[in-house]
């Protein structure tokens, strides 16, 4: 299992930029959470097999219709794995 934690800038809140990323990660049988950051940034922490880690990330670069993707860190993450995907 990989485990991950992502950062994403641009024009990422406010274009259910969280409800996309929990919709795709569910999809892809992947758990963990999609947070706003008070610096306008999106951080998602997600564990799963790899092949759809990768998926989630192609996923990210884009985001959804209304979002912006200027930029994304990807590191992986010691952060305990949550049960289910969540925003918040």
């Amino acid at each position: 299992m990989k485990n991950i934690q992502v950062i994403i800038s641009g024009k990422v809140q406010g274009v259910w930029f969280r409800q996309s990323t929990m919709e795709c990660a569910l999809s892809l049988g992947l758990v963990g959470y999609a947070h706003n950051l008070s610096n306008a940034t999106v951080k998602v922490q997600a564990c799963g097999k790899q092949k759809d880690i990768n998926s989630l990330i192609e996923f990210l670069r884009q985001g959804p219709d209304l979002a912006r993707v200027d930029n994304i860190v990807v590191q992986d993450c010691n952060e305990p794995v949550p049960l289910d995907f969540s925003v918040g």
